[in-house]
């Protein structure tokens, strides 16, 4: 992906981007808790998402939370009774009961009777001109971008960059499609992320997602690891302290998440006098003396320090005085 920021115009209009979320389509639903699936489905709405793509076996399920203005259904070959009023029909044969959404391979021919086109591509269309390739379709078309070798996120945020209006996503990279999180996270960076769009609630989503699929968020996955906003060495926090764009492409608070400065034999003195006043204890010790302490603490543990060790450590620095 280009690392230069691009004029596309888009700054102005962000709001007529459209991204559809396809990640039920990704999960084995059978057996799921009915009230995860609502909770997943609901936070996704929640999050700013124009629509979520679910799978005709779980519109039953979803009942009163469902919102069909907001719903693709994917619709089986042999599906017979389709229910009317979804925003649209991901199927293979044209559908009278609304906008026929036809996927198709980059560069194929679509059938006459789709009302809506929606492009997907794989990692073979990173390696060749793209932009080309993009302004031979119009904007208004949609595409979805499989994750195969990880170049999901990347082909997504060029096409919108590029003009493109719609594209579909899904959570975590569920199904093989571009993740989701990833690409509202490159969208805001570029400041074209959709007014709708509320990042804060990703943590949400990724806990509603947890509680579906009994699958932890990986600590260190891109945008959602618990892990992701922890710094212990003193270079990266002074760098931080200094200026957080040195390692941070977007403030923790942005998505929903809070840094977390973690004391051991990395951190340096700038990251102790940094924790000392997250932990309210100013100035109540020698710095020198304290680093030399939490260095031994965290050698003699093989680990980083908790809260309350740092502070006992810092009282012991200080001779036993009292914060």
């Amino acid at each position: 992906m280009k690392m230069v920021k691009k004029s596309t115009g888009l700054s102005s209009s962000t709001d007529k981007l459209i991204i559809t979320d396809a990640s039920l389509c990704g999960l084995q639903l059978s057996g799921v808790e009915t009230q995860a699936l609502r909770a997943y489905y609901r936070s996704l709405l929640e999050l700013g998402i124009a629509y979520v793509q679910v799978p005709y076996s779980a519109v039953t399920l979803l009942t009163s939370e469902l919102q069909p203005g907001h719903t693709v259904l994917s619709v089986p070959e042999d599906c017979k009774a389709i229910p009317p009023s979804f925003a649209g029909y991901l199927c293979t044969r044209e559908v009278a009961a609304g906008a026929t959404i036809i996927e198709c391979a980059w560069g194929s021919t679509p059938p006459a009777f789709a009302d809506e086109i929606r492009w997907t591509a794989d990692s073979a269309l990173f390696f060749q001109d793209y932009t080309a390739e993009f302004s031979k379709m119009t904007t208004e078309c949609e595409f979805c971008p499989r994750n195969a070798d990880d170049f999901g996120t990347a082909l997504a945020v060029e096409w919108l960059l590029e003009g493109g209006r719609r594209l579909t996503a899904a959570f975590m990279g569920t199904g093989d499609y571009a993740p989701l999180e990833e690409v509202l996270a490159a969208l805001h960076v570029y400041g074209i992320l959709p007014p709708s769009m509320r990042l804060e609630k990703l943590p949400g989503v990724a806990e509603a997602y947890r509680q579906l699929t009994k699958t932890a968020i990986p600590e260190h996955k891109a945008v959602l690891g618990s892990a992701l906003f922890e710094v212990e060495s003193g270079v990266h926090v002074d760098g931080i302290a200094k200026n957080r764009h040195c390692y941070e492409p977007f403030a923790p608070e942005s998505v929903g998440a809070a840094r977390r400065i973690v004391i051991g034999k990395h951190s340096g003195k700038q990251s102790l006098k940094l924790k000392l006043e997250e932990l309210g204890l100013h100035g109540i010790c020698d710095l020198d003396q304290l680093l030399h302490l939490v260095r031994e603490q965290s050698m003699h543990i093989g680990g980083s320090l908790n809260d309350e060790i740092f502070a006992a450590l810092a009282k012991k620095a200080a001779g036993g005085n009292k914060a």
